[in-house]
């Protein structure tokens, strides 16, 4: 913004001794906070629909991606949002987690200049961890995905009964036949696809019935941390479960346990 005479003047120490200095310097702050903030809402129309086209657009193309985390959708999201410049305020600020916390942890603060950048910021920051919008196969309705499944359908209420009650959006596509598989699940089929192998080495003899059983154990533990956690399932799951990394964990639970 121009600063005005009276700014300049008072800059330059030229106004009368009358002037009161502390007054119009608070004065001019607060009509920059106020135009800041006006211009934020002249333009959130703007932002809310060019936010929501590129959100949509990428919920479209996300089956293009062999795999729905970080490394394969990323690409993506790069395609449809671009380099998305802006300037964001960071400040770190002690914070209670809540009412009843007696001690403090370190939080995040962060102050944007548009509601576009809030928006995409919020978008990139989700996709890091396993986070994306997805459109549902049956109500049409955008919902958020958390982990790595092939999951097609929302758990919301679905527009249609089934025998005249009303279903979740999933229920009623496996009514219709249209039910996930569980191979489209990468962490099942990753576990298995190694259980099988375990069973068939069991059967040719070339690992013992004892470590074949405590191998299947250690597969099974890493599935369930992959289906609760979305951080572990893209980054370190497939690397777990690999014949040479899970054979060598066995090996050292059962030295352990003699």
């Amino acid at each position: 913004m121009v600063e005005s005479k009276a700014q300049i003047e008072l800059d330059l120490d030229l106004l009368p001794p009358e002037y009161d200095k502390v007054f119009f310097k608070e004065s001019n702050a607060l009509i920059a906070e106020i135009m800041e903030t006006l211009a934020f809402y002249n333009a959130i129309s703007t932002d809310m629909q060019k936010a929501y086209k590129q959100l949509t657009v990428f919920a479209s193309r996300v089956d293009e991606a062999n795999r729905f985390d970080e490394e394969h959708l990323l690409p993506i999201a790069l395609e449809v949002f671009g380099s998305v410049p802006f300037p964001v305020t960071t400040e770190y600020v002690p914070t209670r987690k809540n009412a009843k916390s007696k001690t403090e942890t370190l939080a995040r603060r962060l102050y944007f200049d548009s509601y576009y950048s809030f928006i995409i910021t919020d978008f990139f920051e989700g996709l890091h961890y396993g986070h994306y919008p997805r459109r549902c196969g049956v109500c049409k309705k955008y919902f958020l995905m958390t982990s790595a499944r092939r999951q097609q359908y929302c758990n919301g209420l679905s527009p249609y009964e089934v025998r005249g009650k009303r279903v979740t959006c999933r229920k009623y596509a496996a009514n219709i036949n249209r039910k996930e598989l569980a191979a489209a699940d990468p962490v099942v089929d990753i576990y298995n696809r190694r259980c099988a192998a375990i069973r068939t080495e069991k059967g040719r003899k070339t690992i013992t019935e004892e470590f074949a059983k405590a191998a299947q154990t250690l597969a099974k533990e890493y599935k369930l941390k992959a289906q609760q956690d979305a951080g572990y399932a893209n980054r370190q799951y497939a690397i777990d479960m690999r014949r040479e990394r899970l054979y060598e964990e066995t090996d050292k639970r059962l030295k352990q346990s003699r």
